[in-house]
Parts: structure tokens; C-alpha cells; sequence
């Protein structure tokens, strides 16, 4: 099991290293919480086109989250296309990586993401 060292800076920033990884908590915190507070549902209604990305869906329209994550070994160019009238989206979108805050292209009602090695997303969709 892998072990989580938490450092406390000078600066009372807490970050948590974890299999060499480092990540601020009050960054990340607040949008697992988020996301969590949605509610995680079973079906995803969306669709990848690699094969090395996962997908997980949290919330309904008004509320509606993805992770996306890269399970892969490199860097991709994806393209996540939802199954809008399932997901009871009408008109159109717009979608924005939380952690960032960059928006995300949408085309043809498809988000167009790009994510590193190893790495997740959360997008939020906007209606």
C-alpha cells in the first residue's frame, strides 16, 4: 500500500506526497467534494474514442461532472462524444476543466480534450 506523507510549508500550505506525486488539498478538496456531493452514477452516457481513457459520471443536467482519466503511458488527443438526449441536454453546452478552469472545446456537441499520461480531468458541463 502506497503511503501519503503530508509536509506543512512555512506558508501553512499542506501538501500531500504520494508515490511521487505532490497535490495541494485545498485545491483539489474542494472539487472532490463537489463532484461527490452530485452523485456518482452507474451509467455514463458518454463515449471515448482511445481506448486507454475512463470515463465516470457524476450528477444530472444542471450538476453534470466527468472525469476523464488517461490510463495510458503517453500523452493523447481524445474525443468524448455524449449521449446528449439521455443525459437530457438540450441545446447547446459548453464544458470547463475545474481544476484549471480552461474551457474545453465543443464541436459537433463533442468535447475535444487533451490529457497527459497517467492523468485525470474533471469537466463540468455548463447549460
Amino acid at each position: 500500500m502506497p503511503s501519503c506523507n503530508v509536509i506543512r510549508l512555512a506558508s501553512q500550505v499542506c501538501l500531500c506526497r504520494w508515490e511521487g506525486l505532490c497535490f495541494e488539498p485545498q485545491k483539489y478538496i474542494p472539487i472532490i467534494k463537489q463532484i461527490a456531493g452530485a452523485g456518482w452514477e452507474p451509467v455514463t452516457e458518454a463515449v471515448c474514442n482511445v481506448e486507454s481513457v475512463r470515463i465516470e459520471r457524476f450528477g444530472e443536467v444542471g450538476e453534470l461532472f466527468f472525469t476523464v482519466r488517461n490510463n495510458g503511458s503517453k500523452d493523447v488527443q481524445c474525443i468524448v462524444s455524449l449521449s446528449l438526449e439521455e443525459l437530457k441536454i438540450f441545446g447547446k453546452f459548453s464544458a470547463i476543466e475545474m481544476v484549471g478552469t480552461q474551457e474545453i472545446k465543443v464541436k459537433n456537441n463533442k468535447l475535444h480534450l487533451s490529457i497527459p499520461a497517467n492523468r485525470t480531468q474533471v469537466i463540468q458541463i455548463l447549460q
